[in-house]
C-alpha cells in the first residue's frame, strides 16, 4: 500500500491477525470508503471475508479475528423514504446480531458507519443484554471516513485502551501455540491417540466426552507458555474508576472475584458430575444454606453416584476474619471449618467439617447452583482431610489441669517446668 505520494507505508496487524468479517452492502455498490478499508485489511496481511448483509449462520466465523459491520443495513427499494420504522427495524437486526455474535465468538466488533456515531451508541446503550459501556465494551463505533487506509492503526491503538481486549488477543496466541503443539505432539504419537482415551473411559464405566475434554484441557493447559503483556498502564485508570465511584467499582470487582472461584450452571452439562459441585438447599423460614460436594473426581464419574457433602452457610462478619497481612482468611479461621470468601452473589461461606452427609446426585441435581474451582476446593478438601485424619489424644487427670493452671503469681519466678517437675517429684539434674 502507498500514500499519496506513492511512498510503500508498511501496515503492521499488531493483534488483529487473521480472517476479518466485513459486513457492508455498500462493497456490493461500489462505495469508496469500505473499500478502502477492505483493501487496507488485505494489504497489511488479512484475510477480509466481505458478506453484504447479516449471514444466517455464524459458526463458519467461529475463528474471525475481528468484525467489521457497517451499521446503516437498510434494504429498502430505490427512492422508498427512510421511514423511522424501518431505522428501528434495522436496529433490532443489528441488535440481534451483536449478541448472536457473543455467543459463539467474543472478538471486537467494529461499527464503522457513514452515521452519526452517537445514534449507533444510543440503540447500543438501550440494549441491556448487550450490556454496551463505551470505552469499556468489546464494541468500537467509528465513522468510514475516519479509518479508511488506517483500519490497523486503529483497531490496535483501541485495543491497547481495553485491557480485557488486549489480555484476549495476546492470551488468543499463546492458546493456539499450546494447542497446536499438543495436537502435533500426540499426532506424531498416533493419529488413534483420542480413541485410545475414549475405549479407556469407557472401560472406566465414565463419559468418555466429558473424561477427554478434561484430558485435552489438562495437557494444553501444561504447554501453554506465560503471556507477554504489561497491564501496568491501566492501574491509574482503575484506581480513578474506583474513587469516582467506588460502589460501582467494588460491585464490579465482588462479580470477578466470584468468576474467578466458581463456574455457573448454565456452563455445566447435566453428565458432568465431579467435586465442587455445590447446591442450594435452603428450606422454608430458615437461613440460606449449601452443601459443596468433596468425593474425588473417579467415584462422581458413573450413573447416579453418592455424593459426599460438607454443609455450608454464610459468614457475615467475614470481614473482621480477615488477615491484614495475608489478604485472606488466616488465624481466625476455625480448625472444623474452611471459608470460602466472597463465593456465590458476594456471599462468604463457611463449610462444616462437623457433619458429612451422603446424598445421590439425581435428589440434588435440581439444585446445583455451580462449581467451586481450585485453589479454593483444593484448600477445602486438604483442610479437611486434616480434620477428619487428625489423631486424638488421652486427657490429662483433672487434679493436674488444675494445678498447672495456677495463677502466675503463685509460681516463683514464672518457671513452670519447676511447677511440673516438683508435681510430678522429679529431680533435677
Amino acid at each position: 500500500m502507498t500514500d499519496q505520494g506513492g511512498k510503500d507505508l508498511t501496515v503492521d496487524q499488531g493483534h488483529f491477525k487473521g480472517m476479518a468479517v466485513v459486513i457492508d452492502d455498500g462493497i456490493k455498490t461500489g462505495e469508496a470508503d469500505i473499500l478502502e478499508i477492505v483493501e487496507a485489511i488485505r494489504a497489511g496481511g488479512g484475510y477480509p471475508i466481505t458478506l453484504h448483509a447479516i449471514p444466517e449462520d455464524l459458526t463458519n466465523f467461529s475463528n474471525a479475528a475481528f468484525f467489521v459491520m457497517d451499521w446503516n443495513l437498510i434494504r429498502k427499494l430505490p427512492g422508498m423514504p427512510l421511514t423511522p420504522a424501518l431505522v428501528k427495524d434495522n436496529a433490532a437486526n443489528n441488535l440481534r446480531f451483536l449478541k448472536a455474535v457473543a455467543k459463539i465468538r467474543h472478538a471486537p466488533i467494529f461499527i464503522f458507519t457513514n452515521e452519526d456515531p452517537a445514534e449507533v451508541r444510543e440503540f447500543l446503550e438501550s440494549d441491556e443484554e448487550l450490556r454496551y459501556v463505551e470505552g469499556e465494551s468489546h464494541i468500537l463505533i467509528k465513522r468510514k471516513i475516519d479509518v479508511k487506509t488506517d483500519v490497523y492503526r486503529v483497531l490496535n491503538e483501541w485495543a491497547n485502551t481495553v485491557p480485557s481486549v488486549l489480555t484476549l488477543k495476546v492470551w488468543e496466541r499463546t492458546l493456539h501455540n499450546a494447542v497446536n503443539s499438543l495436537f502435533i505432539d500426540f499426532q506424531n504419537r498416533s493419529p488413534h491417540w483420542p480413541v485410545m482415551f475414549w475405549q479407556a473411559a469407557n472401560a472406566d464405566r465414565i463419559s468418555p466426552e466429558v473424561e477427554l475434554s478434561r484430558l485435552i484441557t489438562r495437557l494444553v493447559v501444561s504447554r501453554m507458555a506465560p503471556m507477554t503483556i504489561d497491564l501496568a498502564p491501566f492501574e491509574g485508570a482503575i484506581e480513578t474508576i474506583q474513587q469516582d465511584n467506588a460502589d460501582a467499582y467494588y460491585a464490579s470487582l465482588i462479580k470477578v472475584l466470584e468468576g474467578e472461584r466458581i463456574v455457573s450452571n448454565d456452563f455445566l452439562g447435566p453428565r458432568d458430575i465431579a467435586p465442587g459441585d455445590f447446591f442450594e438447599v435452603t428450606e422454608a423460614d430458615a437461613p440460606r444454606s449449601f452443601l459443596l460436594n468433596i468425593r474425588s473426581e473417579c467415584d462422581c464419574a458413573r450413573g447416579n453416584p453418592k455424593l459426599y457433602l460438607l454443609k455450608g452457610k454464610i459468614v457475615h462478619d467475614v470481614g473482621d476474619r480477615i488477615s491484614a497481612d495475608v489478604g485472606n482468611i488466616d488465624a481466625e479461621e476455625k480448625h472444623n471449618e474452611a471459608i470460602v470468601v466472597l463465593m456465590y452473589q458476594g456471599l462468604s461461606i463457611s463449610f462444616s467439617f462437623r457433619d458429612l452427609q451422603i446424598n445421590t446426585w439425581n435428589s440434588l441435581r435440581a439444585q446445583r447452583k455451580g462449581r467451586l474451582l481450585s485453589p479454593f476446593l483444593a484448600r477445602v478438601v486438604q483442610r479437611y482431610g486434616a480434620y477428619s485424619s487428625r489423631p486424638g489424644l488421652p486427657r490429662l487427670p483433672p487434679a493436674l489441669v488444675n494445678h498447672l493452671k495456677r495463677p502466675k503469681d503463685t509460681i516463683d519466678n514464672d518457671d513452670m517446668t519447676d511447677v511440673i517437675q516438683a508435681a510430678c517429684k522429679l529431680d533435677q539434674e
